[in-house]
């Protein structure tokens, strides 16, 4: 129970983490080094890793293989959504990226709070009854 509580906090933090620092090394400081391997760790893992924990799935390998689909996919809906839009422009798509990402990885956090859980919890026994 710990280990998964631990794991718990640990994602939705890292997803801050590394949005945040791919934020950095493209607005901030764009000239370092480590830029591609951020921005290509971001645009590969984040966006589906904060989509998949709502699919509440419980095998490792599954989650993995949907991250990286779905971190794909909605990098190019959102850049194709913008380029049919005629307003294509890449550092909007990762502002856009960056902001599902934080927004999500917020929301997670919020639930895991005791108060947003136990009116989950009231919510779920509402629906059954």
């Amino acid at each position: 129970m710990l280990r998964t509580s631990w794991l718990a906090w640990l994602w939705p933090l890292l997803i801050i983490l590394i949005a945040i620092s791919a934020g950095l090394v493209t607005f901030v400081f764009p000239d370092t080094v480590i830029r591609p391997a951020v921005l290509m760790l971001f645009l590969i893992v984040c966006p589906g890793m904060a989509v998949v924990y709502f699919f509440r799935l419980t095998e490792a390998a599954v989650e993995w293989m949907l991250i990286i689909a779905l971190s794909l996919a909605i990098d190019a809906f959102i850049a194709g959504g913008l380029l049919y839009a005629g307003r294509w422009s890449p550092p909007n798509i990762l502002k856009i990226l960056i902001g599902l990402c934080i927004i999500s990885a917020i929301m997670r956090l919020l639930v895991m709070l005791p108060v947003f859980a136990a009116l989950a919890g009231k919510l779920t026994h509402m629906r059954r009854s």
